[in-house]
């Protein structure tokens, strides 16, 4: 297994909040058109594509018991470290760090605690800026246009990359 295979795994918004939210990545995110629109679970999953296979049911098997959940966007919120990062907020109820916790001590093998003094946070990425100003301009525009985003989150996705710097799906395994 490579030291850092490009996987990850994702959810996935349905395509009417998908829409919303890449109005403000076409403008702000050079990786529009690597990813479409999600919350990262696990990234670096350290799982090659073609381990997957494997692995799945044994993962499948650690979420039987996670049910989906709904998730409420209202607010957008930035990283100003290691870059700076707008991304909006997901409301879960706690839903997604219990689920990445949960994987993590199942799977040690494939999940790396982020490094203190960062922590788990669930986010979907709408911008990235070389500058603050940028950032702050960006922030104060996406504000004065975000409403509330519903959806609920059904399936889990491993995802990979596919090259030229894009990302695609795998395979899901749905919650519930």
């Amino acid at each position: 297994m490579p030291d850092r295979p490009d996987s990850a795994l994702f959810f996935f918004p349905p395509a009417e909040v998908a829409q919303v939210v890449n109005r403000w990545r076409r403008v702000y995110d050079p990786n529009v058109d690597s990813i479409e629109p999600h919350i990262t679970l696990v990234y670096p999953f350290l799982l090659t594509a073609q381990d997957w296979p494997a692995q799945r049911a044994a993962i499948a098997a650690c979420l039987e018991g996670c049910p989906s959940f709904h998730v409420e966007i209202t607010r957008l919120n930035r990283f100003v470290t290691p870059g700076l990062v707008l991304w909006l907020e997901p409301e879960d109820g706690g839903a997604i760090v219990r689920m990445f916790h949960l994987l993590q001590a199942h799977f040690p093998e494939f999940i790396e605690l982020p490094r203190p003094p960062f922590a788990v946070v669930p986010h979907m990425t709408v911008g990235f800026f070389d500058q603050i100003e940028a950032l702050e301009e960006a922030q104060h525009h996406i504000v004065a246009e975000l409403t509330r985003l519903e959806f609920d989150i059904t399936e889990l996705v491993f995802g990979a990359s596919i090259g030229q710097g894009k990302w695609g799906r795998v395979d899901g395994i749905r919650l519930g």
